[in-house]
């Protein structure tokens, strides 16, 4: 039996160099739900690598999946044999497993085996998918740990086919050696759930009161930076590497994300330009701020803290401010485009309308629609009252795995007879899918389900929401 669960690549996603080979199998392991969790979360976790919380006693690193709708959970594994079956039963769940492993038992690159030092340090192998007949688990990797053949592709995950008996080999020496003093990795794997498949979660959702949680007066880096003591000179140029390269890869992350959010959502190059002119800001000041600081420990001089931070302050201050009117401008659009599919005035058609009203689709309630339940191709149209810009359509399917919309075509046309293909879906099972589109004009939407389901004839549709500007009426 073979079952493989789909992953993306983010290749235009965090790299290696931006963030660790922890967090991208994590993130990919939300965007297995929703493609954009998968930049949601690096979003803010970013967010909180730079900027201290308000409240570090009440915070939780678990919240940061709650705010997708999403629980992360450890499962504890008794032996490599149950390894195998854990894996594949969560799989079979529809879960991507996430198996911690030590760097040092890690079979991709000499210079590993080579650092005793870097046994100290752990590794998400999240595994997607198995072979139970070639005993080959398939699984996504963070570039880390491979040759510089793949580095050079600048993709955010890979694909590395492994043995099962590799794995639980890599497994046992992680858990007998570096894990023996880790209880919390010790004989686990964890795997993300979603909480509520219905539900959207969106970068309204993620940005509205962001900033209200940190306090841009106390970073992380100004933290770390009064721990350094004058005559602390030992490992002391390593340190400032360290510290140096950290907060260089941690706020070059935060701010590719950002930017690339506020380009889907806000469509405001005023914000862009903003975005990128502060970055180039915090890249100087920062990399001057620990060279002072750097210096000045050397020379075993005080290190006024307070004093050289005043131009990191302002700068905090002013990113905080952007985030503020970025996060009031996708509220104003979010609210501000009509949602169609609830305005009374539309008219829904579809192929069969005599058991299964496709209204059932556009109204605040849980019937769920339903086509013929014979072979062919389904389709759904919705009739708008003048010419509309649609920016967004999100489609909420049957949340039964084996009854989720499985390819479906999205068409526009302004006469009902010249028809244009916006985008086609195949081999989908997930229970929510959105297409931004933004820009396109039409009267008529309609939906062509070519395949509805992986057991069914019958095509299941919940919800329908599509999101536009009316030009006329």
């Amino acid at each position: 039996m073979k079952k493989i669960l789909n992953i993306e690549y983010y290749s235009d996603g965090i790299d290696e160099t931006q963030f660790t080979c922890t967090e991208i199998p994590i993130a990919a392991s939300c965007g297995y739900y929703y493609k954009d969790y998968y930049y949601y979360y690096l979003f803010m976790r970013t967010f909180y690598a730079n900027w201290k919380k308000k409240d570090e006693n009440n915070y939780k690193w678990k919240n940061l999946f709650k705010a997708l709708g999403l629980s992360y959970e450890a499962v504890d594994v008794k032996d490599e044999k149950e390894l195998i079956t854990t894996i594949i039963n969560l799989i079979e769940n529809q879960t991507p497993v996430l198996v911690p492993v030590s760097y040092y038992d890690l079979p991709f690159s000499e210079r590993y085996r080579d650092n005793k030092n870097i046994n100290k340090g752990m590794h998400y192998i999240l595994v997607n998918g198995y072979d139970s007949e070639k005993h080959i688990l398939y699984t996504r990797m963070s570039p880390h740990v491979y040759s510089d053949a793949v580095l050079n592709n600048n993709t955010g995950l890979y694909t590395y086919r492994m043995k099962e008996t590799m794995l639980q080999e890599i497994w046992n020496d992680s858990n007998n050696g570096y894990f023996k003093s880790e209880p919390r990795w010790r004989n686990k794997v964890f795997n993300i759930t979603s909480l509520s498949p219905d539900k959207e979660i969106l970068f309204d959702d993620i940005i509205t009161g962001l900033t209200a949680q940190c306090n841009y007066e106390e970073d992380i880096l100004k933290e770390k930076l009064k721990k350094l003591s004058v005559g602390q000179t030992k490992c002391l140029n390593d340190k400032m590497y360290f510290l140096r390269l950290d907060h260089e890869k941690y706020i070059e992350a935060f701010f590719y994300l950002f930017k690339k959010l506020v380009e889907e959502n806000c469509m405001c190059t005023e914000f862009i330009m903003q975005i990128e002119q502060l970055q180039n800001e915090y890249t100087e000041v920062r990399k001057n701020l620990i060279s002072k600081a750097h210096i000045s420990i050397l020379r075993n001089e005080e290190f006024d803290i307070e004093a050289n931070y005043t131009n990191m302050i302002q700068l905090n201050k002013k990113l905080f401010g952007i985030i503020e009117t970025v996060a009031k401008q996708v509220d104003k659009n979010r609210y501000n485009d009509t949602d169609y599919a609830v305005l009374s005035k539309i008219e829904v058609s579809s192929e069969d309308e005599e058991f299964f009203s496709p209204y059932n689709m556009v109204q605040a309630n849980d019937e769920i629609w339903r086509s013929a339940n014979i072979y062919g191709t389904h389709w759904i149209m919705f009739s708008f009252p003048g010419e509309i810009i649609i920016r967004n359509i999100r489609i909420v399917h049957d949340s039964n795995y084996n009854k989720t919309t499985n390819a479906y075509e999205i068409l526009i046309s302004a006469d009902k007879e010249n028809w244009e293909k916006l985008c086609e879906v195949n081999d989908n099972h997930k229970f929510f899918t959105e297409h931004k589109l933004f820009t396109k004009k039409c009267r008529y939407l309609k939906i062509n389900i070519l395949k509805p389901a992986l057991i069914s004839m019958q095509a299941r549709i919940k919800r329908v929401r599509i999101y536009g500007v009316l030009t006329e009426s």
